[in-house]
Order: C-alpha cells, then sequence, then structure tokens
C-alpha cells in the first residue's frame, strides 16, 4: 500500500539491490502520495 513513489522505490531497491554503486530518489510534489505520512523515499550504495 502506497503511492506511485513509493512502488517505484521500491521496485528499483529490490531490482538493485546486488548493485555496488546505486542512487535513487522519489519524491512528489502534488501534496498526496498515498496514505502513509511518508514523503521520500531514498536508496543510497556507494
Amino acid at each position: 500500500m502506497g503511492g506511485r513513489n513509493q512502488e517505484l522505490a521500491l521496485s528499483v531497491a529490490l531490482n538493485l539491490k546486488d548493485s555496488e554503486e546505486c542512487v535513487i530518489a522519489s519524491f512528489s510534489t502534488d501534496g498526496v502520495d498515498g496514505p502513509t505520512d511518508a514523503s521520500l523515499v531514498a536508496e543510497y550504495h556507494l
């Protein structure tokens, strides 16, 4: 359950979990991104 940005970030995180170098940031500016209080998801691997 979550919005499009949460879906994008989780999908990328799962697909690139074995990557040694990965940066992704997903955020929304429309004020509504699903039914949770989360407004930003970031995945960082270097």
